[in-house]
């Protein structure tokens, strides 16, 4: 199963970009110091600022596994 190469920006915020799109999976309340296990996932189109994909997910690994199957897909 493919998942997301991402790369730790800060504490519970990951991201990975190329000149097309920005994808960032981030546990803002881990960040935040609550410990809580919700994965925030955004696909932003870097060309015209708009959000191609945002959605939330339970865990770090089912969010980085649709983000990718969404990329294949999509991109």
């Amino acid at each position: 199963m493919r998942t997301l190469a991402l790369k730790r920006k800060y504490k519970g915020i990951y991201e990975v970009e190329n000149d097309k799109i920005k994808i960032s999976l981030s546990n803002p309340y881990s960040a935040n110091g609550f410990g809580t296990n919700a994965w925030e996932l955004i696909i932003y189109n870097k060309k015209n600022g708009k959000e191609l994909l945002h959605e939330w997910f339970e865990t770090k690994k089912e969010a980085s596994r649709f983000g990718a199957k969404w990329v294949i897909k999509n991109l």
